[in-house]
């Protein structure tokens, strides 16, 4: 059995194309995500509460999310929380580059990241089995494990380039626009 042959189904090729480049956007935004809080507030606490109302919700909610992902139509439920994503993203970025970013943005936003993704990591792991069907879905599964383990070795030090020419509004843009990829990638699957 082949290493790549989930590449045979064309909806996975386009999901796989589209999510390595949200992955790094993903990684991108976390490293901006840091150094935006400290350079708001320079406190470690306030990191510490951030993260934790990015990530709590995934924690507590994801078995809920599972439920929306067994009664709904998971293509619908994944691009709603790809926009969930972009808006976030997009948001905090346009915030920054207006200069009108405050800490209660940055927690807001990464509290309904959260939430997006407390709906959007079981919806997705479901997805796979649509993509590619039951016979191919470990080899998926493993494919999709080596592209987020990229995305998490490029995104951070894609954003140490945006932020140091350009400051940390950049990677949070970079991120908004990969959600739009991946809804894009999400529309043109059959």
């Amino acid at each position: 059995m082949s290493t790549l042959r989930s590449f045979r189904h064309r909806n996975f090729r386009i999901l796989f194309a589209a999510n390595f480049v949200s992955n790094i956007g993903t990684w991108a935004q976390g490293v901006a995500q840091a150094w935006l809080i400290l350079e708001l507030t320079n406190s470690g606490s306030y990191l510490g509460i951030v993260t934790a109302l990015q990530f709590a919700p995934t924690l507590f909610f994801s078995m809920s999310g599972g439920k929306i992902a067994d009664k709904f139509n998971k293509r619908k439920v994944l691009l709603l929380t790809n926009l969930t994503g972009a808006t976030s993203a997009l948001s905090v970025g346009t915030l920054v580059l207006l200069d009108q970013i405050q800490i209660w943005h940055v927690m807001f936003f990464a509290f309904l990241l959260g939430m997006g993704n407390a709906i959007d990591a079981p919806t997705r792991q479901s997805f796979n089995v649509e993509v590619v069907g039951k016979e191919d879905l470990p080899n998926a599964v493993g494919l999709n494990s080596t592209n987020f383990n990229i995305g998490r070795l490029l995104g951070p030090g894609l954003s140490g380039v945006l932020i140091a020419a350009y400051g940390t509004g950049f990677s949070f843009i970079l991120n908004g626009i990969s959600y739009l990829g991946v809804m894009i990638a999400l529309l043109n699957i059959r």
